[in-house]
């Protein structure tokens, strides 16, 4: 991996220019989500580790504020994923299920285990289970997707 994907790039509307925010994860391989209070979270992705070929996920939340282009870290994720999905709840909160952590030297992917709902107001995480047979089905590892219905 190359330092030309450590950093958040961002489409700035009123100019329809992109800009580059620099940081030490990849960011492509987070999962995102918009918080309720304007700001937009990235939820774990790895580090650029390529030791062996090996990935590692991480715990790592990062915020995006766009009043002021900056990022900021929040609290961390339970687990490592990387490759998670998130998704914004009607409650406000970020489920973020799924993911991988880091590669075995056999080359299996080890799912991470539960899911993640991360609170931005009160910026905590707490780990609720992750549908079972999903999980085992082998569905449970990289960017799940989901949708919340109208009717949350």
């Amino acid at each position: 991996m190359t330092a030309d994907w450590l950093f958040v790039q961002v489409l700035l509307r009123d100019d329809d220019t992109w800009t580059n925010i620099p940081t030490d994860v990849n960011s492509a391989c987070g999962g995102w989500a918009r918080l309720p209070d304007g700001r937009v979270g990235m939820f774990a992705g790895h580090y650029p580790t390529l030791q062996n070929k090996q990935l590692e996920g991480f715990r790592s939340v990062l915020l995006f504020d766009s009043s002021s282009s900056s990022l900021s870290r929040a609290r961390s994720l339970t687990t490592e994923r990387w490759y998670p999905t998130a998704l914004t709840l009607p409650s406000g909160e970020v489920y973020v299920p799924g993911g991988t952590q880091l590669q075995m030297p056999n080359g299996v992917w080890p799912k991470a285990n539960g899911a993640d709902i991360f609170n931005a107001a009160a910026n905590s995480v707490r780990q609720v289970p992750l549908n079972s047979k999903l999980h085992a089905a082998g569905l449970g590892n990289w960017h799940m997707g989901g949708l919340v219905l109208p009717s949350g």
